[in-house]
């Protein structure tokens, strides 16, 4: 499953609005910019999608 983690105010709409018309299931986590657990994740700190 897609876990798409975001920031409000981020560029994360659009991936939610196109997983939001394919149907694809898919979880949110929203994250602090710099939160460490995230960083672990995407080292480059940006609001994305993972799989």
């Amino acid at each position: 499953m897609v876990t798409l983690y975001y920031h409000t105010g981020a560029c994360s709409l659009a991936p939610h609005i196109a997983l939001e018309w394919i149907g694809e299931p898919y979880e949110t986590k929203e994250v602090e910019f710099g939160d460490k657990e995230y960083l672990k994740v995407n080292p480059a700190g940006a609001a994305a999608w993972t799989v």
